[in-house]
């Protein structure tokens, strides 16, 4: 097992009502390994060894009867921005999940996986079908960055130390989810987001921005990915380079 080439792809999200971001983690470690996800208390979702499925339905039924209870309680959920990764990694699972095996299985012939109004690609489902462990960072940083213009520019950063630099990582997505609100103009705006990775300058005291991905954002509520492999890559091999993202958000139409 330790000559075993281990993959892994990271997605990074955010959610409604918000600026907390995510880093969706899939690490490929073995083919057999099924797995359910908890949050561990620390602002991390990590998936846990999954029990097939008759063990479990027996080992649920024991707690239960411990408990003197009929059936598992259904306590109310709240949304909040602390326990919106665990519920997408949640909602996710649950769509993918084969009860049968206890796996999570990709069906070819199963209609398109819509999580909150995001339809996942091919690829995603295939990374995600391909890995054993699942793990969600919560950003650590999150207000205005000291040079930006705008309310809009934010700076985001997130601890990644838990991934291995001897894991090779296929993908990472920054995915930033955007809602709908009133404005005070009457016709629509356009507007255009950038990520760029904050890195060292020539001083030691200055930063510098180096474009990263962008896209254009449309009018309609949903999930924005932006591809953000090459900053991953280079804060898993150098941990120290890790200064964080810087995302910066333009109107198009009113040159702002």
């Amino acid at each position: 097992m330790a000559s075993r080439r281990r993959s892994s792809k990271l997605l990074l999200f955010t959610v409604p009502h918000s600026i907390r971001i995510f880093i969706f983690l899939c690490l490929c470690i073995g083919n057999t390994l099924c797995v359910y996800y908890a949050d561990n208390g620390l602002e991390q979702t990590l998936a846990y060894k999954f029990l097939p499925a008759k063990e479990r339905r027996e080992m649920q039924q024991e707690i239960l009867n411990l408990l003197g209870l009929q059936h598992r309680p259904k306590p109310k959920t709240h949304a909040g921005t602390d326990n919106s990764a665990p519920k997408y990694l949640q909602d996710l699972y649950e769509s993918l999940l084969d009860e049968e095996s206890g796996n999570l299985k990709v069906d070819e012939n199963q209609g398109p996986i819509i999580i909150e109004g995001e339809v996942l690609s091919k690829m995603s489902l295939n990374a995600i079908n391909d890995s054993d462990v699942i793990m969600s960072f919560v950003n650590q940083f999150s207000h205005r960055y000291p040079h930006s213009r705008h309310d809009r520019d934010k700076r985001f950063w997130f601890d990644i130390s838990e991934v291995l630099p001897s894991q090779t990582i296929m993908e990472a997505e920054l995915r930033l989810y955007r809602n709908l609100t009133k404005s005070k103009f009457d016709r629509q705006q356009a507007f255009n987001a950038t990520i760029y990775l904050l890195a060292d300058g020539e001083d030691s005291e200055d930063k510098v921005v180096q474009f990263v991905d962008s896209q254009m954002l449309e009018d309609k509520e949903g999930w924005i990915m932006f591809n953000v492999t090459a900053p991953m890559i280079s804060w898993v091999a150098f941990p120290s380079s890790n200064l964080g993202l810087y995302l910066s958000i333009k109107s198009n139409d009113l040159g702002k």
